[in-house]
Order: structure tokens, then sequence, then C-alpha cells
């Protein structure tokens, strides 16, 4: 319930509001940062009389605080934790820091550890996506939040949609891109919910898809031009010769591998390499 508090020195009528939170006959209480006028405070609603634009706010701000001590007691609740006045109290405010983890904590250390086994256990080009994805990230929070960072129980399906419309408006990323990127970020979000950092996944409701990319065949000219192009690292000469030929015989994949891998161990008796 919300209620009024009389000042020692409120002469002006204007009086501080304060949020109890009742719990088995123990309450806590919390100030919600507001002042409003005795004339038009109501002690029965706790909320304040009148259809003006900034009654309509203030209500609206009680309303809000009303459903976040909800959340934070369905929160405990989830969390296993014991659901006192006190609690709910500390959750509202943040000074409930036990269990708390933040985006950025959870992917930096997500990504060391990818980063330690780079090589072993991970691609290097798995390693950089993460690595990319982590900085899109950073740069959505600064553009959503205007924050560096964010309680990671704070994601919701509000935020996944906004991730994907940032990336693709702001960012200028195509369709296709952007679902591998919140697809990465996915696995993040996943670490949370598995660790019981967050209540639920908020991608539970988000559809992957992927768009069809209509690929245009090289023309006469263009395999032309790539056929005629000399590379100084011998690899790269290598694989243009690999594309050249798979582009004239149609083989592909593993089966050209094999067949190219045969005709370089044949060059290389016929030179006393083998």
């Amino acid at each position: 319930m919300f209620f009024m508090r009389k000042p020692k020195n409120g002469q002006d009528g204007l009086y501080p509001i304060y949020l109890r939170i009742t719990v088995d006959g123990k309450s806590s209480e919390l100030s919600v940062k507001r002042k409003c006028h005795t004339s038009s405070w109501n002690a029965r609603t706790g909320r304040s009389n009148g259809t003006k634009e900034a009654t309509r706010e203030f209500n609206a701000y009680l309303d809000a605080l009303t459903q976040q001590a909800y959340q934070a007691k369905r929160h405990l609740i989830e969390a296993a934790k014991d659901v006192t006045s006190d609690a709910i109290k500390r959750n509202m405010t943040g000074a409930d820091d036990e269990g708390k983890r933040t985006i950025m904590e959870v992917f930096d250390r997500h990504n060391q550890r990818l980063k330690a086994l780079e090589g072993t256990g991970f691609a290097s080009n798995t390693v950089k996506r993460y690595a990319t994805t982590l900085e899109h990230t950073k740069s959505f929070l600064k553009w959503k939040y205007n924050a560096e960072d964010l309680d990671i129980r704070k994601l919701d399906h509000e935020t996944i949609s906004e991730f994907d419309f940032w990336l693709k408006s702001v960012q200028k990323r195509n369709h296709n891109s952007t679902m591998k990127y919140l697809s990465n970020f996915k696995k993040i979000v996943l670490i949370a919910v598995k660790n019981n950092w967050l209540p639920s996944d908020p991608f539970a409701n988000f559809k992957f898809t992927k768009k069809p990319v209509q690929r245009h065949a090289l023309t006469e000219q263009e395999l032309t031009r790539i056929a005629s192009k000399n590379f100084n690292n011998e690899r790269l000469q290598s694989v243009k010769d690999i594309f050249i030929f798979s582009c004239y015989t149609g083989l592909e994949g593993a089966t050209l591998i094999i067949f190219w891998s045969l005709v370089r161990a044949q060059q290389g008796e016929q030179n006393g390499l083998y």
C-alpha cells in the first residue's frame, strides 16, 4: 500500500509518498521519491485524485511500482528464496546483489573461455563471431538504455525484438546476418537461464527465420578474370585453381578435394618430392 508521511518541516502541503510492503504481518517501507499535495491525496485508494495529465502520470508511476513489487515476489519464488517484505524491498532497490549477473559479465566470461579453447575446441572464426556479437550488444545497450551494461534479469521479449530492430535499422545488417547475431546472443541468454540468473527465456516467443538467398552465376567474363588472376601466396593460388576447376567440371565439396589431393600427390611423385 502507498501512504503519505508528514515531514517535520512540511508547511507547503506537499508530503512524500511511501510504499509499504507487508508479508505475513511483517512490513518494510521505502520512499517512492515522489510528493503529493494533501488536498488531492486519497488515503483509501492510495492514489492522487484528479484527471490532469500530471495526476495520471503520478498514479501510473505508483501502478508501475506495484507491478515491480509483484515481479520481485515472483523472482524470489522462482529462485526458491524466502519471500519476505525485506527481500522484496531489497530486490526492488537493487540492494539484493546475491546471484545478480549482468549481460556483459556473462558474455565476457563466455568469450574468454572460448578464446582459451581457440584452435583446440573452437575455430578462430567462431571466436571472432562471438567477439563481434559482444561488440554489437554493447552498442545496442548504449542505444537502447544509454548504459554500458544491464542486469540480465531485465532481459525480456521486448529487448530481443528491439535488438533485432537495431541490427537491421541502425547497423544495416540483412535479415540472415541479424539472425546469426541473435542466435549467438541466445547462447549467452541460455547460460543465464540454466544457472537460474534469469527466470525465463526471453527468446521463447521469438521466431528465427532464414530468407533464401538468390545466388547469380558468374559470367564468362568474370570467370576469365578470376582464372587470369595470379596470387603471390601459393595456398591462395591453389584455392583459385580448385575453384576454376570445379566451375568447369561441376565437381564440388569432398569429391573435388580428394581429386585435387591425388593430382598434387602425382605431381609430387613426378618431381621426386614423395
